[in-house]
């Protein structure tokens, strides 16, 4: 394998760091009743980490469709590359393009090989746990359209990035809806988890004492007014 071949996996490592720190925030959340919180496990599939890698997939194929109509066969080329090949051609015919491809990078798209972001999500190391205000907080905190912002970051990379940056735009903004439903997945788990919270707290001794009181009270004036229509009525002395 040449050294120009591993300076290009080497590149491509580089723009999968930059893309890491783009927030991919919603995993599977339980309820640690014990400890009264709300904990995200991150290392759990759910909604938002599967849509994440079905957007590599979406715009591995449109970018490597799209390579394949520049040059014919070298999209073929790259969807049938194994490893122990030689990857040089196809790295000489993706430059000749101009459009900063790398091989390395289309590589990891089309294996599902890019981890970075669910690996490098800050959440993930940030905010695990929540109380019950908290949990209700960041649901309320996804807001009715997620994906604006979401696309707001993407549409930063794409403006200043490469070929694959703008197709991978392009398949999130003709994939939207189904991000803002994996984030909706997310906020229901968190209210969900906040209200199992609230209801597997005892109740305060304070309220069974004031609870009791009332009782006594509401029996103390039903005897004293069984009592008194028990006495004769002065008319009748």
């Amino acid at each position: 394998m040449s050294r120009r071949f591993i300076n290009s996996v080497i590149s491509s490592g580089m723009i999968l760091l930059s893309f890491s720190g783009f927030t991919a925030h919603a995993y599977q959340v339980h309820a640690d009743t014990s400890a009264d919180q709300c904990v995200v496990d991150t290392q759990a599939d759910s909604a938002i980490s599967e849509f994440w890698k079905h957007l590599d997939t979406w715009t591995a194929d449109a970018r490597i469709s799209a390579i394949d109509q520049q040059d014919p066969g070298l999209g073929e080329l790259i969807r049938q590359w194994t490893p122990g090949q030689s990857a040089e051609e196809i790295q000489n015919r993706l430059n000749a393009l101009g459009q900063n491809d790398n091989f390395g990078m289309l590589l990891d798209l089309r294996d599902g090989q890019n981890t970075s972001l669910s690996e490098s999500d800050p959440q993930a190391s940030a905010k695990t746990r929540y109380t019950e205000d908290e949990a209700r907080k960041a649901a309320d905190a996804i807001g009715d359209d997620p994906a604006a912002d979401a696309e707001a970051k993407l549409s930063e990379m794409a403006a200043r990035g490469t070929a694959l940056d703008k197709t991978r735009l392009e398949q999130f903004q003709a994939h939207r809806e189904e991000y803002n439903q994996a984030q909706q997945e997310f906020h229901d788990q968190l209210l969900q988890c906040a209200d199992e919270l609230k209801k597997s707290r005892p109740v305060p001794t304070w309220i069974w004492v004031v609870g009791g009181l009332a009782v006594l009270a509401i029996l103390a004036t039903a005897a004293r007014a069984f009592v008194n229509s028990r006495r004769p009525s002065r008319h009748y002395r």
